[in-house]
């Protein structure tokens, strides 16, 4: 905590002196000199009375003496000067009266008269604005040739290159290398827009700062203006009744269903099937029977069969080399999804946590932004995809981010919460700039739409991810509210972890002839993944699942040299009793991480337990969802949770992407929420193709 600023010393006062006394003769010469010289005004004197002397004769008046004023004689005024004013006020009446009846504009103050004055200024070069691009921080060897180059993708667009001459303000001394700056005019404000958009110039190593003009004209509100205006309605909606525009906000109601014709789908179309892209090699009956057996997948008739390799599939050159350097072959929910959404169809996911559903609709993503035209500023995205976490909006946006480069494509997340990267005017700012792909939260994305800052009317793929999460947290009204906003012959994909009947309403909400992919022998509500092996121990009290914590922990820590072991907590007030009990044990390499903390703090404590190879996170469920770690060895259910969807959520935070993992739960014989999780854990214990302890049988009824 900083101090505050101490006050401002006061300036010392000047110490009042005694008034000088004066004899009668000076008096007299004093009043002489005045009469000779009326407009001279009187020097100032002060004088020190005492409230209970009077002033006597010699002492000189403190109060000035005021100047007289010259009278004006009737014979010096002139008679047209008179008529003048006559005239004068006779127009001003005759304005006033024009002003009343609208036929003029109304008299405004000095200060509105000279913005008045400033805005029609630049509304004269209104089209010259849009039209121009700002380069700043450009280094002394910079010519247009640069520009050229850099712009030539956009086809002969450049129309004009302004440089200032080095008299002009423009112009910067920085360490002896001249620092300037220059304005490019292009053929259409379209073309600016979208060379604003792009990546800024990079000339010796430096990055040059570019902006697109058209932010100046007045009539363009900026983001911040826009968030402003948003926060002021709402404002208003709870002076009406406490509480409206959350209520509102939570329906989905606060933004209004975009409007669209034939006639508009028409003449704005876009391409959804990218067969060519398929280089599928013939699959034999018995191939297939083999790829459905192993990997325990299931699809309906008519779906298309499942790639095998990265060969068979064509994402562009340089997304290949990028995904084949990581990754040997598709996973199998990949191999499903992706002949499916490259021939343009909607599809419904289900497979467990980690297993790459992420990239199952991302590389189609890329095909899809490839082949259609860059968006403006101010069109909005293409690319909509929509999470319920913001610890899972950001792996998303990381994944995506992977691509961003070899794929020519801008990518933004927007989600709500603490810390700098969650300010709204931050992320409005981002979104202002161009993206092709928006990675949100819905909360946060219906503020954007309400605010205008974002539009949704160029999005014609949309991706709603972890469904179920979506329903349990009641963020179903604000999906469908952001649905209704894109376009109606979207392509729409949706990937969930389980699989029940509001989930099916969903999908038959939002999407048009679904194929549904399942991944997983069950094809009931829960699959856990077989790539982890899930133990319970029965514990009597809380004192023996501290000690069984730490002979856990000790027995994970001696297997490998990384280690990384993730606890959860159900309450947030065990949180920190846990960490540090564990930390007794096991110091520097604990940390926690619950909803009461501030979003950096929250950040700051994930990447300590990433950076670890022995760290020890002690969270609630904040963690279950969303939080992609690399060699997360084992997870330990400390609290076993209300829900079995919770439960899978929990223990796929290891095992991720083929890698082997450990799940340990202390189960308590004498709670009720642990003896009513019995009959769902033996059945999700045995969808991983693993055996329930007999014991566990005993709390079934």
């Amino acid at each position: 905590f900083f101090s505050e600023q101490p006050p401002a010393h006061p300036m010392p006062l000047k110490p009042k002196g005694k008034s000088k006394k004066v004899t009668e003769a000076e008096s007299r010469a004093d009043a002489m000199v005045h009469s000779e010289q009326p407009t001279r005004p009187a020097k100032k004197r002060k004088s020190k009375v005492s409230a209970t002397e009077a002033p006597t004769e010699t002492m000189v008046s403190t109060r000035p003496k005021k100047k007289r004023k010259l009278a004006v004689r009737d014979e010096d005024v002139e008679t047209d000067s008179s008529e003048s004013s006559d005239d004068a006020s006779i127009l001003d009446e005759a304005e006033a009266e024009l002003r009343e009846e609208g036929l003029l504009p109304k008299k405004l103050h000095r200060r509105q008269a000279k913005k008045a004055q400033r805005d029609y200024e630049r509304a004269k070069h209104n089209l010259d604005l849009t039209r121009k691009v700002f380069l700043g921080r450009c280094p002394p060897n910079m010519t247009n040739s640069h520009i050229y180059e850099h712009f030539k993708s956009l086809k002969d667009c450049v129309e004009h290159v302004f440089w200032p001459s080095s008299t002009q303000k423009g112009v910067e001394q920085e360490a002896g290398n001249t620092k300037r700056w220059c304005l490019v005019t292009f053929k259409s404000t379209s073309l600016a827009m979208q060379a604003a958009a792009m990546k800024p110039p990079v000339i010796d190593g430096e990055m040059l700062m570019m902006r697109w003009k058209g932010y100046d004209d007045p009539e363009k509100r900026k983001p911040g203006q826009k968030i402003a205006q948003m926060l002021r309605k709402r404002d208003e909606l709870d002076k009406e009744e406490k509480g409206q525009w959350q209520r509102l906000w939570k329906e989905g109601n606060l933004v209004e269903p975009a409007q669209w014709t034939e006639a508009q789908l028409k003449a704005q179309p876009f391409k959804k099937d990218f067969s060519d892209c398929i280089k599928q090699q013939e699959v034999g009956q018995e191939e297939l029977e083999e790829f459905i057996r192993s990997h325990k997948v299931d699809f309906p008739e008519g779906c298309p069969p499942p790639v095998r390799t990265f060969d068979e599939v064509d994402f562009g050159e340089a997304v290949n080399k990028i995904v084949t350097k990581k990754f040997d072959k598709p996973y199998p929910i990949q191999s499903l999804a992706w002949p499916i959404l490259l021939r343009g169809r909607d599809c419904i996911g289900i497979a467990q946590t980690g297993s790459g559903k992420t990239l199952a609709y991302a590389l189609p993503s890329l095909v899809h932004i490839r082949d259609q035209i860059r968006p403006t500023a101010d069109e909005g995205p293409i690319v909509l995809i929509l999470a319920p976490t913001r610890e899972l909006i950001l792996q998303i946006t990381e994944v995506m981010k992977r691509y961003q480069l070899a794929a020519g494509i801008r990518v933004t997340e927007v989600y709500g919460g603490q810390g700098v990267n969650a300010n709204r005017l931050t992320q409005a700012q981002n979104i202002a700039c161009g993206l092709d792909v928006i990675c949100g939260t819905p909360g946060r994305t219906i503020d954007f739409v309400e605010s205008g800052v974002l539009t949704l009317k160029r999005v014609s793929f949309l991706v709603i991810d972890e469904a179920d999460e979506m329903l349990e947290m009641g963020f179903l009204d604000q999906v469908a509210a952001l649905a209704l906003q894109t376009r109606p012959d979207r392509q729409t994909v949706m990937f969930t972890a389980t699989w029940v009947k509001d989930i099916e309403d969903l999908a038959q909400r939002f999407l048009k002839d679904p194929l549904k992919i399942t991944v997983g022998d069950n094809q009931g509500a829960v699959m856990a993944n077989t790539d982890v092996e899930q133990r319970v121990i029965f514990v009597d009290a809380f004192k023996d699942k501290l000690e069984l914590l730490t002979e856990t922990l000790k027995n994970v820590r001696a297997k490998s040299n990384s280690c990384r072991t993730l606890v959860f907590v159900g309450q947030k007030y065990l949180v920190d009793t846990v960490a540090k009990e564990v930390a007794k044990r096991f110091p520097k390499c604990v940390s926690h991480l619950h909803g009461d903390l501030m979003q950096q703090t929250r950040e700051w404590y994930v990447e300590q337990f990433k950076s670890h190879p022995k760290g020890i996170l002690v969270a609630t469920d904040l963690a279950a969802r969303g939080l992609d770690i690399k060699e997360l060895q084992c997870v330990i259910n400390f609290t076993m949770p209300k829900y079995i969807d919770q439960y899978v959520h929990r223990i796929g935070r290891t095992g991720r992407a083929g890698t082997k993992g450990q799940a340990v739960s202390f189960f308590n014989r004498f709670a009720n929420r642990d003896c009513g999780l019995a009959k769902d854990l033996i059945a999700c214990i045995k969808s991983a193709g693993q055996t329930p302890p007999d014991e566990l049988f005993q709390f079934i009824g």
